[in-house]
């Protein structure tokens, strides 16, 4: 159909292969929702046409008795957000939508009339209500999962990695549906949510920053990232996965320490200022049996031979809490971990 220019559909006459069973619910399923969302778009537009047709809307639904106090609003087609915002208003007054076919004579009639492609379809049906719903349940996942990314009052990068695979798997729930118009639309969402990864199967444009912020939150660390990636990938991915995630930690962790000892180094020099003590003699001296005693606790084992990271990881994670305030906790860590506080 694509190559011969059709883009809309009103019959389609077919003979009774039982091939094209599986053609016609693909053809449905492409459709459908699209079509319901034209429809709601359509009644939602001839209510706020003029005052007067919003006035009889608004009887309508005081004889509905509707509580919703929200704002009906037309959408932006090409912003899904507004589109969420219409259609959430638009199903809480179903009713009084249904109820406008008899109380305003020019609404069916109105809405049947096509003025372009993407119109003349007529009102809503319940059909068409229940596949809203289907599609608000979906798109209310990204919306509440926007607006807490959006926050600027607290941290949000560590947020960033859960949210994304809530969604993950509120979709793998929703995907093998037997609801052709769910699955389908589930299968066309998880299309586009796979690109938030890279290539994680070939470790290609993955975004390692994305996981470093998750083991730099005390309440999921590095453990978290391993059962993801077991669950994802398989065991032997995740092993690849977590040792260049492990490689680029380690990578931020010298290039702060570097920063880490320079000002150190910086400061003690401003403490020895006006003392008869020379720098030289006091690096040669004390650095030099600093690094002996290093060496010494390294060949041992000790814990505190081991980097910050190692340290870190090897602690238990926090116990999930909603009050739990994460840049606080590095605050509060800050003097036993200073490098991996300065990079959270």
């Amino acid at each position: 159909m694509l190559e011969w220019g059709i883009h809309n559909i009103f019959t389609i006459t077919i003979d009774n292969a039982s091939t094209n069973d599986a053609a016609l619910e693909f053809v449905k399923r492409r459709t459908e929702v699209d079509d319901s969302i034209v429809r709601v778009r359509s009644a939602v537009k001839y209510v706020k046409s003029s005052p007067a047709r919003f006035e009889k809307f608004k009887g309508c639904i005081e004889r509905e008795q509707i509580s919703f106090k929200g704002l009906l609003c037309l959408d932006v087609s090409t912003r899904w957000n507004s589109t969420f915002f219409m259609l959430e208003g638009a199903e809480k007054c179903q009713s009084a939508f249904q109820l406008m076919e008899e109380f305003d004579k020019n609404f069916k009639s109105a809405l049947n009339e096509e003025k372009n492609e993407k119109e003349g379809l007529g009102p809503p049906t319940c059909v068409d209500w229940n596949r809203i719903r289907i599609f608000l349940k979906f798109l209310k996942l990204f919306y509440d999962a926007t607006m807490r990314l959006s926050g600027s009052l607290y941290c949000t990068s560590n947020m960033y990695f859960q949210e994304v695979c809530g969604i993950q798997m509120h979709l793998q729930e929703y995907i093998d549906s037997d609801d052709f118009v769910l699955s389908s639309m589930v299968e066309r969402m998880m299309m586009k949510y796979n690109k938030y990864w890279g290539d994680l199967e070939n470790n290609d444009k993955v975004n390692l920053m994305m996981f470093v912020t998750v083991v730099l939150d005390p309440r999921t660390k590095l453990e978290s990232l391993e059962y993801w990636f077991k669950d994802v990938l398989g065991d032997k991915k995740c092993e690849e996965m977590v040792k260049k995630l492990k490689s680029c930690l380690n990578k931020l962790y010298d290039h702060y320490n570097v920063g880490q000892s320079s000002s150190q180094v910086q400061h003690g020099s401003e403490l020895l200022q006006g003392s008869s003590m020379k720098i030289e003699e006091t690096e040669s001296a004390n650095f030099y049996f600093m690094n002996r005693f290093h060496k010494y606790l390294t060949s041992k084992g000790d814990m505190e031979s081991k980097s910050e990271i190692d340290r870190y990881l090897m602690e238990d994670v926090e116990k999930a809490n909603v009050n739990f305030d994460v840049l606080n906790w590095w605050k509060v860590n800050s003097t036993e971990f200073p490098i991996l506080a300065k990079i959270a």
